[in-house]
């Protein structure tokens, strides 16, 4: 780590202003037990940069070094707004508050935590960009995309992956990125002049076929999406969430026996699929069936990344069905937490609705 740090100070030396080697030097000091150099340079970051949230991260953890835990707690928290799913900072904060004896705060960070246990902010670096355009090959820029688009930062990822695809047209790995960050910016025509370009290279891809699919069916095209997921499964007949998006499509539609078969097919090549699981509670749930809808609800949430506040929401709403108010409440606070940090405001709205009138409920016992 010392050794690091003079390069990172070298570069410093040469740039006052750089702005990767003004966190990864302060990192480093701070790693070496340097507080008061690191946070001088955190605070340098800061004045430049005030929505920095390594920086914020940082100050943090020097707070904490110091046994001042309110003021960590207040960084960890502002790190956390400025990037929702900055799993160590989100970590940090969990920790500090349960320091605090603030238990369920605590816990309700620790979930949001599991959601994306190796999420973090990136780092804005022209030089790196310059250096990728100039000597990197078709890989290097593959996974320099990937990074950008699993970021946020889908111009920039749709651009190196785009400049990987002019060196290999076959990579299958950028094609299929590619979709996705077209898909996430909301851009069709990108999108399908992009499947229907790369479908000449690649006609057996399963991924580009599905990922397409996906964003046909988001748009509402779901007969265009079903041709699709159904030629996914010819190339893949064990591909679970083709199935699962067709049960979807045929819900949808009205067709709720032939949903379920899809729904079904899907568990049985992917006990866990979190879309297929939520839908059957969902049926389960409109039926009545309280243990089953749960079960359901709960084998997902091993699985899904980015439906855990609708899961939530699901089992909390069996809970009260089940006449468990205490419970209801509980979990629907998880549920609302969850909500709140994925940015889903209207559900975080109707939770925190059913939260009010579940947790009435409890304090008159019924």
């Amino acid at each position: 780590m010392d050794d690091a740090v003079a390069w990172f100070e070298t570069a410093l030396a040469l740039d006052p202003n750089y702005l990767p080697a003004q966190i990864r030097a302060a990192e480093g000091l701070l790693e070496t037990g340097e507080l008061g150099a690191s946070e001088r340079l955190y605070r340098r970051v800061l004045d430049r940069s005030p929505v920095e949230p390594r920086a914020r991260l940082g100050l943090g953890r020097i707070h904490a070094a110091r046994g001042e835990l309110p003021k960590a707690v207040q960084q960890y928290e502002t790190a956390c707004t400025l990037n929702p799913g900055y799993a160590e900072a989100r970590y940090a904060l969990a920790m500090a508050l349960r320091e605090l004896n603030l238990s369920e705060k605590a816990q309700q960070h620790l979930a949001l935590y599991r959601q994306s246990p190796t999420g973090q902010p990136s780092i804005e670096d022209p030089v790196l960009q310059r250096v990728l355009r100039q000597e990197a090959g078709a890989d290097t820029y593959t996974r320099a995309g990937v990074e950008r688009v699993n970021a946020g930062e889908l111009e920039l990822g749709a651009e190196l992956l785009e400049r990987a695809l002019e060196l290999n047209p076959r990579d299958e790995g950028a094609s299929s990125s590619l979709l996705i960050a077209y898909g996430r910016m909301g851009d069709q025509s990108r999108a399908g002049e992009h499947f229907r370009r790369s479908l000449k290279v690649l006609p057996a891809s399963e991924d580009l076929h599905f990922n397409y699919a996906t964003i046909l069916a988001r748009d509402g095209k779901f007969d265009e999406a079903s041709e699709l997921f159904a030629r996914v499964l010819e190339i893949n007949p064990q591909h679970a969430d083709s199935y699962a998006n067709l049960g979807y499509i045929r819900e949808e539609s009205g067709d709720v026996e032939t949903a379920v078969d899809h729904y079904r097919r899907a568990l049985d090549h992917d006990p866990s699929n979190p879309t297929a699981r939520f839908r059957l509670g969902r049926l389960a749930l409109a039926q009545g069936l309280i243990q089953e809808a749960v079960g359901h609800f709960r084998a997902a949430l091993h699985a899904a990344r980015d439906q855990r506040d609708q899961l939530l929401y699901g089992i909390a709403t069996a809970s009260a069905m089940a006449g468990d108010f205490a419970e209801a409440s509980r979990i629907a606070r998880e549920a609302h937490a969850s909500a709140r940090s994925s940015g889903n405001t209207a559900l975080a709205d109707a939770i925190e609705a059913d939260l009010v009138s579940f947790q009435q409920r409890a304090g008159s016992g019924q």
